[in-house]
Formats: C-alpha cells, structure tokens, sequence
C-alpha cells in the first residue's frame, strides 16, 4: 500500500492500537490524509468492532463487519500479541520506527505493559502519541472504564435531550466517539507541525468528556450567560429554541421536517411562503424571538399548514422562499439524495466475502491534494509478512513461530 497514493500525510507511518470507534476514527482520517496507518490487532480476536457488525446478510462474520469496514479502510493490519514479552519486544520495533502511535487502551494495559508515554519516548523521542480514553489521563475519573452513554450524561448533554416529563436521553449513534477521534486525528497534525519546530514529539491528552463538554458548553454557557436561557428538556424543539422560534421539528404530509427562522427577515419570509395567513398579522406573532416563550401557539398554526404538504413541496418553498426547512430524510433517502449522489458522497467497498457495501466517502475536497477515498478494510493479520518478514526483517521460519506460540 505504502507509494501508491501521495497525499498531505504521505510518508507518515502511524501505529494504531484501537479498538471500537475512538481512535480507530483518529487512525482512519489520517489514513484518508495519505497517512500509512498499521492496526495492531489481538491475533485471537481482533479489533472488537470486527464482532459489532451490522453483517453481509446478517450472517456474524470477524472479516464481513461493516462497522470495522467503514473505520478502517485503507489501513495495514498485524496481529500480535502485545501481554506476550516477545510480542512487546516487537512492538517496541514498530515503535522505534513510526511517527504516530495512536491508542485507547485502559489505563491499567498501559501502566501494566509499561507503555506510558515516558517509557515510549524512550524508544523514539520523535513520537507523537495520542492517547484517547473516556476521562482522559489526568483526573479523579482517570482509572475509570466508560462508554457513550456515560459521557452524554456526565457532560450535561443528555440534560437537554428528551420531553420535559420524560427522563432525559442520549445523543444517538456513537458521536461523542467520532467527535474524540476527530479531535485526536486534528491534534496529531498539529502535532506534527509542531514537531518540525520545537524537533521532537508529544504526548496528546484527548477525553471524550472533554470533548462533549466543549461542544456543550459553547451552547449551554452562552445562551444562558448572554441570554439567560437555561436549556432544558423540550422534546421535538430545540432546547430554549436557542434563542429564536420556531426551532422544531414537525410532521408534514408524508413524514417530518425540521424547521427554523434565525431572525425577523427569516421569519417574514417564512410568513410569506404559508400565504400571509391572518394569524400572522397579530403583533404578538410577528417576533421571532418573543415566539420562544409561547411556542405551543405558534405550532397550532404551523403544524396544519404543513400537513398539507409533502417534504418535497415544502423544500420547494423554502428554496422560493429562501427560508431554513428541510426534509427529514430516511437513511435510504440518504442514499438516493440528488445532492448527495452528485457530490459522490457515498462509495462501494468489498467485504471479503465478496459482498459489496456502501460507506460514506471521505468528506473533504482538496482541490490540489486529494484525499484517499475508502478502500477495503484488511483481514486480521493480512500484512504480518509485509510488516514483520519484510520491514522487520524477522526470517519466514521466525513468523512460522510467532504464529505457533500465538505471538502474532
């Protein structure tokens, strides 16, 4: 793989030990960058997302996960045994070699396999190591284990998601994990930037936590700060309809859209496109921003006007009309989006079982230096001769056993 694309990142060699989401997202944004990403993996099992799934026909296969197909595209894989003293010393040699080392173990695995960011500076004082976790390296919550749904809840963001009488709920699909391995595949590039300045390598902090917070808290302390809106649980609208309304969800004739007026002109206009109904003569409907306190009577206005149109017709209007309302789309809507579709927003990758699935593309436009688009994810191991027997220079009959005593 190595040569056959030049990219931003091209000739930078990443080792990548990630499991699930966080930092297998890190490692496969900068595999897209042109990075040369090597997955180290258990030789038993592997990547943990090999077992998640959704699978070709719903039948469970390790090689056939779309999961792990769309994370980690475009990467090497070796399989290795790191708890194995063999394995560490040949993981030490990776180590030696690379400019990135990119991990969201426990924190027990790496004091206990004496993988502290000291102990691998020792190794190679160029590294950039970017350690992803739930709580982050420092802290009172530092040794603790953690999953999405924790970090929803300790970050305030689950506060204001749900109905009002109902408990509170979760940010769906795993996106405080996409949104740390960004944050980490943004910090080992400025890191390496940096590096060219100050001539050597760093170790990067990223919380999950710490994350959500930052995506929280530029909304939950501004609104309340500057405008002493206390966002709280409101259902289909947005908490304190941030500022302004209508700021919601509502049904139409054949599903739901989203809908929103950021301002008096926005809102006018939104007026207009309903046919300047009687209603909307009154004084106390004409101000967007007083409409935030008494939302349920602008709906009872709202909601029958838009049931008389589908999603597709409401579209149209709002692009007459210039106003912000947009149709809720099914995932295969998605798919088959004009706009999507054009922008070749979605690409086929093999599985090994010869299945072909559909992965989202890379979703940035380079216009001089393009990034790589998704390609096949690697089987468990697919490249232990490439990297050890060749790279490593450990002879044929050593990987026979390695292999033997489940080093790799």
């Amino acid at each position: 793989m190595a040569g056959e694309y030049q990219g931003i990142l091209s000739g930078i060699t990443v080792i990548e030990y990630g499991n699930l989401i966080s930092a297998p997202f890190c490692g496969k944004l900068l595999a897209d960058f042109g990075a040369e990403v090597i997955k180290v993996e258990p030789p038993d099992s592997g990547d943990a997302s090999r077992l998640y799934g959704p699978f070709s026909e719903d039948l469970p296969d390790s090689e056939n996960s779309g999961l792990f197909a769309y994370l980690n595209s475009n990467k090497l894989s070796v399989s290795l045994n790191i708890e194995d003293g063999k394995g560490r010393e040949i993981f030490t040699e990776l180590i030696a070699t690379a400019d990135c080392f990119i991990e969201n173990l426990d924190q027990e695995i790496i004091s206990r396999l004496g993988l502290t960011y000291p102990s691998l500076r020792a190794l190679n004082k160029d590294l950039i190591v970017t350690s992803v976790s739930m709580f982050g390296r420092t802290g009172p919550y530092k040794d603790y284990a953690g999953h999405h749904i924790n970090c929803c809840a300790l970050s305030g963001a689950a506060h204001a998601l749900g109905f009002p009488d109902r408990e509170p709920i979760s940010v769906p699909l795993s996106h405080y994990d996409y949104q740390a391995g960004l944050s980490a595949a943004a910090a080992t590039i400025m890191a390496l930037i940096a590096r060219r300045n100050i001539g050597e390598g760093q170790h990067i902090d990223i919380a999950e936590t710490d994350v959500a917070v930052n995506n929280v808290g530029v909304v939950s302390i501004i609104y309340e700060d500057f405008l002493g809106i206390t966002l709280k649980r409101e259902g289909s609208r947005a908490p304190g309809s941030l500022g302004v309304y209508p700021c919601a969800t509502y049904r139409c004739k054949d599903g739901y859209v989203t809908a929103t007026s950021r301002n008096r002109k926005e809102w006018l206009r939104f007026i207009d496109a309903m046919g300047n109904p009687d209603w909307a003569n009154d004084p106390r409907y004409q101000d967007p921003i007083a409409i935030r306190d008494y939302p349920e009577e602008v709906d009872r206005y709202l909601e029958p006007w838009l049931m008389q149109h589908t999603k597709e017709e409401v579209l149209e209007l709002a692009q007459e009309y210039r106003i912000a309302i947009t149709p809720i789309r099914t995932i295969d809507e998605v798919m088959h989006e004009p706009h999507f579709v054009e922008r070749k927003s979605f690409v086929a990758v093999e599985l090994e079982n010869g299945k072909e699935t559909q992965i989202p593309a890379v979703p940035y436009r380079f216009s001089t230096t393009p990034c790589r688009q998704p390609g096949n994810a690697p089987k468990l191991g697919e490249h232990n001769e490439e990297i050890y027997g060749q790279r490593l220079a450990h002879m044929n009959n050593d990987l026979a056993t390695l292999k033997r005593t489940k080093v790799i």
